[in-house]
């Protein structure tokens, strides 16, 4: 995924991550700490967020956007970003498999692999 995230930086992409933790500064500082040491400077903000408020931080990330891309594991996730971002990707993961087959697809973009993930993100 670094060199996902590489790539796409270097192309000119602003790369934030919205990550479903505590909004506790501790523990965002840690979560922050452990992504900025795997990614370096790439990834522009991380906004934490909890079930409830994933739309209003996804709202507040797509401001000032013409295009939004998400990439989850989490099929639930994606259908509620259904209603703010361009495109949703899921970059398929087993462990989620299930909850795909329960939501709502249409508009939902898949993703086997990070080198799809890549070539749809690019072609979005």
């Amino acid at each position: 995924m670094a060199k996902v995230v590489e790539r796409l930086e270097n192309q000119g992409y602003d790369i934030a991550v919205i990550a479903e933790i505590t909004d506790k500064p501790d523990t965002v500082s840690k979560y922050a700490q452990n992504l900025w040491r795997h990614y370096g400077n790439r990834l522009s903000k991380i906004m934490p967020f909890n079930q409830e408020s994933l739309g209003m931080v996804l709202q507040k990330a797509a401001d000032g956007y013409d295009k939004v891309l998400i990439c989850d594991a989490k099929p639930g996730n994606l259908a509620t970003a259904k209603e703010t971002v361009t495109m949703p990707i899921w970059l398929e993961n087993p462990y989620y498999n299930v909850f795909w087959y329960k939501i709502d697809r249409n508009g939902i973009k898949k993703a086997e692999n990070l080198r799809e993930l890549y070539w749809q993100i690019l072609h979005a």
